[in-house]
Formats: structure tokens, sequence, C-alpha cells
């Protein structure tokens, strides 16, 4: 009998994992524009994002979880919700999980030509940052705004938009912003 309930264990996991098995594909953090590509593979998950790739292992039938050895053993969890769905978290915090969902057509590409332009302005200010030596902090906090901008979603982009503008006057850059583009005043 206990033979059987062996049995029945592992094609119950199998059934769960197949039921909640994701789709590979682009997703993008829910109210943002920050996207990340997600391949599934035997027992993993792996993100795929301009500054790393993390593999993910299965733990559960319908959870992975990457632990970060560079960042204090962080554990971070991603958890299928349908497939179209994925649920960051962090399972030894408080913190609320962040939604994930598949993009496809038009949104798809909407988000890829958002996040190309802020990072075509992130390194259009990063050049001149390094061909202007006389104002390469004015046009550093202009890249790294650009660049945290397609990271977030549009309010959070504008909140951090404001408070580096408000540091750029405190510096005493003139009335015009250095790149209006990225930073109105």
């Amino acid at each position: 009998m206990k033979s059987f309930k062996s049995v029945c264990s592992v094609f119950l996991w199998l059934v769960i994992s197949i039921a909640n098995a994701g789709t590979n594909g682009v997703y993008v953090l829910q109210g943002s524009s920050y996207s990340l590509k997600v391949e599934f593979g035997e027992n993993t998950l792996t993100t795929i994002e301009p500054n790393r790739t993390s593999v993910y292992r299965q733990v559960k039938p319908d959870t992975y979880e990457f632990i970060n050895q560079n960042n204090r053993n962080i554990r971070y969890w991603m958890t299928v919700i349908d497939d179209r769905t994925l649920e960051a978290s962090k399972p030894d915090t408080d913190a609320a999980p962040t939604r994930l969902v598949l993009q496809q057509g038009r949104a798809l590409e909407r988000v890829v030509d958002i996040n190309k332009q802020w990072a075509g302005l992130a390194d259009k200010y990063m050049h001149l940052a390094e061909s202007d030596p006389a104002n390469t902090q004015a046009w550093t906090m202009c890249a790294t705004t650009a660049y945290s901008r397609s990271t977030m979603s549009q309010a959070d982009g504008d909140a951090y938009a404001a408070k580096t503008a408000a540091l750029l006057k405190q510096m005493g850059v003139s009335n015009a912003s250095p790149c209006p583009d990225v930073l109105p005043f």
C-alpha cells in the first residue's frame, strides 16, 4: 500500500506541475514597463534581464526558488499563478508579492519600445558624462534617471525624476533642465 501512495504522490506532483506550467516569453511587472524574459526548463525557471540571468529551482509544484549568494543569501520565489501570470516574492519577508504578466503582440511591442526609449536616453547621457567632464555629474544624474524610468511604473518614475530634478537645482543647475526629455523642471 505504501508504494501505491508513493506512485500516487508522484503522479499528483506531475499533474499539478503540468497544470501550473508557465509560458516561456517576456513578462512585465504589473504597473510598470520593466520586462524580463522567462524560460521554463525541467524543474527550472530562468529569468533573463539586461544585467543578469538567474536560474530558479523548483521547490513546489508551482514554485521556484533562487538564492542570491551575492546578496546575503536572500531567497526569491517565482510562483506560477496561471499560464500567463507569475508572482515574484521574498518568502522570508512580509513584503507583498509582485505580479508579472506575459506580454504578447502589441502590448509586448509597446513595452519593448518604452524600454528601448529609456535605455537609448540613458546611453545618450552616459556618453555626454564621459565626453563633457565639466557637467559629468548632471549628465550622470540624467542617465541614471532614464535607466530607472525603464524599471519603474510611470508614477514611480515621475516621482524619482522629481527628486532628481530637486537635487540638480540644489546643485546650482539653472532653471532649465539639462535633459528635459528625462527630467522636466
